[in-house]
């Protein structure tokens, strides 16, 4: 039988389009946190489900030097299914030294309460590692080079409306690959800048896309566009953000704005001498004075696109369907067919193809009886940048067989709905069948010789007749010893908690009932001492007692089955429960190969916050 540890819990994280009523949180990231000394990072101050943010406080940024900020944002963010409302400040640094540098922690006003961020470090080399190409000095979109080709829209002559001028030359536009798709089905959305103008452009507010799952495969970049001819008219072309979207729910969905601030550049026309070749490097060698431009500051947004999400086929759904679409393949095999009862053997199964691999689960095992199944190990390779995503899903499960035979693993099934052909299919692995015999440690002949010498000290124990009444005294004075303390007994306390998550193995029972805001103390407590290995543990422990609890099952017996089955019978909505499906399968990761770093702990952290947020009123 599997094992009863519960070593399935971290994030992730599937999607919900309800932007939920949460804490507020500042939170401050970087990106990268790992560059050369001539390169870039993006450093993000950012207030999460506030009413009302007051103040952002600048931290201590003595060793950078800022390029570019602070530039304010705000909108919705869509991390691995958690939708917030957010305020943020972003800032374009350039670090002054190498070596690891800290940047301390902040301070914000929100909603008339003071909050501190989380501080963070980035190291920075003597050599460029490339990671900060997409992070532009200029604040997202920087300077806009010169047009390649001769427009003359640039030129300003007097009594022209440079308003006017400016919108007749610059928008912005979103393009779709689809507005009609099933549930599951991707579809790529690409924001782009059409321009005639040289301008100094910046994001403002980035789209968020309530009710997909989003990957993004592209970010702006000022160095690299196209042209396009619009309507008889030839732009340069920016992209603002291309990303691929997965939608999880039913329905007709708006995809949200970007907005652009620009700062256009136009050339007074009495200023011009000669040709209009090359103007603006003309004008740079010729020193032409400050009042030869006029500069006029425009914002603008794209026009709101509607994607239809139908529902998949009602008709002939596979019982084994799990909401997977697209095209796949599943293979198993065993390390070797034939082995003793002293062998681990291993079974690995692997699921590949195209689709939304990425928010999907292999699916489980039923084992045979006499076999004690390990912790699985599971590796993800996906390729994300293609659409939809590709790659393979392993998980590879260490067993054992307790007695010699011949066994027999069912056909393993798994269900999609092919979105090109608009079918449910199924595929299968063929029944494996394995032979164990009897190893060295005759465990069989073991058990038979305990208990023979049971039974001897048994038969010898009850020929003594004082000591039999000796014995049933003593066990009724104990009887009546705890009964007397049955009632002292009845609730457990947090410092009973805690002991029970310092001891890995030992778990308290899911019956007892948490006041609200305890379900994640320990948790919460262990943030702050950075310690990894510790952390992981008191989550999935906490996490494992907050769901025995709401399925009423004994929290040292619970299995992952015993959580998928409740999922299944449909008590919450499907995007929650795909949700802690992937939480299940990732902190397995995560606990034995523990993130050290800050950030990923509090990530996970307000995954585990938000499921039992979802799921504690159920």
């Amino acid at each position: 039988m599997l094992k009863k540890g519960f070593s399935f819990f971290v994030l992730l994280f599937i999607l919900t389009n309800n932007v939920l009523v949460a804490q507020v949180k500042f939170v401050a990231t970087i990106v990268p946190n790992e560059i050369g000394k001539n390169e870039f990072a993006q450093l993000k101050l950012s207030v999460e489900n506030a009413q009302n943010v007051e103040k952002i406080v600048t931290p201590n940024l003595n060793n950078f030097i800022v390029e570019s900020g602070p530039n304010q944002e705000t909108g919705f963010s869509d991390v691995n299914g958690v939708v917030k409302k957010y305020v943020a400040l972003t800032y374009i640094i350039r670090p002054k030294s190498t070596g690891t540098i800290t940047i301390p922690s902040t301070t914000a006003i929100a909603d008339g309460v003071e909050y501190k961020s989380n501080g963070i470090k980035i190291k920075v080399g003597n050599i460029s590692v490339g990671n900060s190409n997409a992070i532009s000095p200029f604040g997202n979109m920087g300077i806009m080079p010169e047009p390649q080709t001769n427009y003359k829209d640039h030129i300003i002559k007097k009594g022209e409306n440079a308003a006017d001028k400016a919108r007749q030359n610059m928008f912005v536009k979103v393009d779709v690959t689809k507005t009609t798709c099933f549930v599951g089905e991707p579809i790529v959305a690409t924001y782009k800048l059409y321009t005639r103008l040289k301008s100094e452009s910046n994001v403002v507010k980035n789209p968020s896309f309530n009710g997909f799952s989003v990957i993004d495969l592209e970010q702006p970049n000022s160095m690299y566009y196209s042209n396009e001819t619009f309507k008889g008219k030839e732009y340069n072309v920016y992209t603002l953000r291309k990303a691929q979207l997965y939608p999880l729910q039913v329905g007709t969905f708006n995809l949200d704005e970007a907005e652009i601030e620009n700062t256009v550049s136009f050339i007074k026309e009495e200023y011009i001498k000669g040709g209009t070749q090359n103007l603006f490097n003309a004008f740079g060698e010729a020193m032409v004075p400050e009042t030869a431009f006029e500069k006029f500051k425009i914002s603008l947004k794209n026009n709101s696109v509607s994607i239809l999400v139908k529902p998949l086929p009602s008709k002939n759904i596979p019982v084994s369907f799990k909401g997977a679409v697209g095209r796949f393949q599943i293979n198993a095999t065993l390390e070797k067919d034939k082995f003793t009862t002293d062998e681990t053997a291993k079974l690995r199964i692997t699921l590949s193809g195209e689709g939304n691999l990425h928010l999907i689960n292999i699916p489980e095992v039923k084992w045979p009886k006499n076999i004690e199944v390990f912790e699985p190990n599971t590796k993800e390779d996906l390729f994300k940048t293609t659409v939809p995503v590709s790659g393979t899903k392993t998980i590879e499960y260490p067993f054992v067989a307790d007695s010699a035979g011949n066994y027999l693993l069912d056909s393993l099934q798994f269900s999609y709905f092919d979105d090109k052909t608009n079918l449910y299919k199924t595929i299968a692995v063929k029944p494996i069948a394995f032979t164990v015999s009897k190893g060295v440690l005759n465990k069989e002949k073991a058990n038979t010789t305990e208990l023979q010498k049971s039974t001897s000290w048994l038969n010898s124990f009850f020929s003594n007749r004082r000591l039999v009444i000796s014995f049933f005294a003593i066990f009724a004075l104990i009887v009546l010893f705890f009964w007397a303390r049955k009632d002292k007994q009845k609730n457990i306390d947090q410092e009973a908690i805690k002991a029970a998550i310092a001891k890995e193995n030992t778990l308290v029972e899911a019956k007892i009932l948490f006041k609200e805001k305890d379900w994640l103390t320990q948790t919460k407590n262990c943030l702050e001492k950075e310690n990894a290995e510790e952390f992981y543990k008191i989550v999935n422990t906490e996490m494992k007692i907050f769901l025995a609890n709401k399925i009423r099952i004994d929290a040292a017996i619970i299995s992952k089955n015993d959580i998928i089955e409740w999922l299944d019978a449909g008590k919450i909505s499907l995007s929650t429960s795909m949700q802690v499906q992937n939480f299940i399968n990732n902190v397995e990761a995560y606990l034995y190969n523990p993130f050290a770093e800050k950030q990923p702990m509090y990530m996970v952290y307000q995954e585990a916050e938000d499921i039992v947020q979802k799921i504690k009123e159920l």
